[in-house]
C-alpha cells in the first residue's frame, strides 16, 4: 500500500493535489519534491490496483514553525519534529485505513530518527480527524492564513522509549 516515491510518481502527486485541495493554489512541484528530498524515507505514495490514490510528504523541522506554503525547504539546523506536510488521499480511496497505517508509519519513523514530536496544520475540515488522532490545537506566532481560512497548528507527543 505504501509505496516509494518514484520520478514518475510526481504527475500524480500533482494531481492528487489539485483534486484533493481545490481551494488552495498548488504548490509548485519543486516545491513539493523539495520535501522528498530532504527526507525521501518519510514521504511515499498510496497505491491501489497499481494506481496512484494518495500520497504523504513528511520531514523532520522545527515545531511551531510551520515551512511556507508553496517554499522549498531545505536542511535546518535543529529538528525537533517529525513535520506531515501533507497526506492527501482521492475520495475513491479514502475509508480504506490509508491515513491511519501512514500515521503509524510516521510515528514509527519519528521515533528512528530521535523526534518526539509530529507535527502539521490542520485545514478546518481536517481538524476533528486530528484531534481524533491525539493531534493538540496550539496557538504560535507564525501567520497561518496561507494555509487557508480557520488553519490550525496541530502536535502530536510521542511516547518516549525507554
Amino acid at each position: 500500500m505504501l509505496h516509494p516515491i518514484k520520478p514518475q510518481s510526481w504527475q500524480h502527486i500533482e494531481s492528487i493535489q489539485t483534486a484533493c485541495y481545490p481551494q488552495l493554489p498548488p504548490e509548485s512541484l519543486v516545491c513539493l519534491q523539495s520535501k522528498w528530498r530532504l527526507s525521501p524515507e518519510t514521504c511515499f505514495v498510496f497505491m491501489q490496483n497499481e494506481e496512484i490514490v494518495g500520497y504523504c510528504l513528511a520531514h523532520p523541522w522545527q515545531r511551531q514553525l510551520p515551512p511556507d506554503l508553496n517554499t522549498k525547504v531545505s536542511a535546518r539546523p535543529a529538528y525537533d519534529c517529525l513535520y506531515l506536510h501533507d497526506i492527501a488521499i482521492l475520495p475513491k480511496a479514502r475509508k480504506r485505513g490509508l491515513a491511519e497505517l501512514t500515521l503509524q508509519t510516521l510515528k514509527q519513523q519519528a521515533t528512528t530518527l530521535s523526534l518526539a514530536h509530529l507535527a502539521l496544520v490542520s485545514i478546518p475540515e481536517a481538524q476533528q480527524y486530528w484531534r481524533n488522532q491525539g493531534f493538540l490545537s496550539l496557538d504560535i506566532s507564525k501567520e497561518l492564513s496561507p494555509y487557508g481560512p480557520n488553519s490550525q497548528y496541530m502536535e502530536l507527543a510521542l511516547p518516549q522509549s525507554i
